[in-house]
């Protein structure tokens, strides 16, 4: 008989059998699940907490029975074999039992195949084992190799943004010198502006005053007008310092 156990402290073993011919069921904590378990179970226990809505799901293949974690998606505590969590879907047998909820503090859920009295079901439980550590294998080989594609990856990735990193690098040295010879340019371009405007204004002063001496001028006016004109010299050259 496959039967579901329950055990909770303080309250007697409660044993559910499976009805073999209305597969498949599910099993969690699901009011919708063909089998509840957990009621009336503390919501803030571990118990409760570890236990997914849809936790299990029985099924039929042909004449085998099967239990696979969840139903499309993983449940989150998942399923327990001898002490292992196991991630493929469990063939069942005589004898067999295996762990939604392992024991802690009391409380324990498991799925039981009583074994079949006469039948020798010792050798037909060491052939099912050896076929399921078989299978175990297999997944654990695929898992390997999917393991080693993602470590190869990542190095790759880690090769190449290295790379971009040191690219990254080198261009913002690059542009950091290209602004600091800009900057110097400026600077050097400024003075030259500078220079100039003021060689400008010498000569327009000499200009103007060979131009007045020429006309007749007097050379106290001269002097007066060569005073005002070196004052709005030093002021237009202070404004224009202060805008540079």
């Amino acid at each position: 008989m496959l039967k579901i156990v329950e055990c909770r402290p303080g309250r007697a073993q409660q044993s559910t059998p499976i009805d073999l011919e209305n597969l498949p069921a599910t099993i969690g904590k699901g009011q919708g699940d063909t089998y509840q378990m957990a009621v009336g179970v503390d919501p803030r226990s571990i118990y409760f907490q570890s236990l997914s809505r849809v936790h299990a799901t029985l099924y039929r293949e042909g004449d085998d029975i099967w239990l696979r974690d969840g139903n499309g998606k993983p449940s989150t505590n998942g399923l327990f074999f001898n002490s292992r969590r196991i991630y493929n879907p469990v063939r069942l047998y005589p004898g067999i039992q295996v762990e939604l909820f392992p024991e802690v503090k009391g409380y324990h859920l498991y799925i039981e195949y009583e074994a079949q009295g006469g039948d020798g079901p010792e050798f037909v439980t060491l052939g099912l084992d050896n076929e399921f550590l078989a299978q175990e294998l297999k997944t654990a080989d695929e898992r390997v190799n999917e393991l080693t594609w993602v470590v190869a990856d990542l190095k790759k990735r880690l090769e190449v943004n290295s790379k971009e990193d040191y690219e990254l690098k080198q261009a913002i040295v690059k542009i950091n010198a290209d602004l600091s010879d800009q900057k110097l340019q400026k600077n050097a371009l400024s003075k030259q502006v500078k220079q100039l405007r003021r060689i400008l204004i010498g000569t327009a002063v000499i200009a103007i005053s060979s131009a007045w001496l020429l006309f007749g001028g007097d050379t106290e006016s001269l002097e007066l007008w060569g005073k005002a004109v070196i004052s709005i010299v030093g002021l237009f050259s202070f404004v224009m310092g202060v805008k540079d």
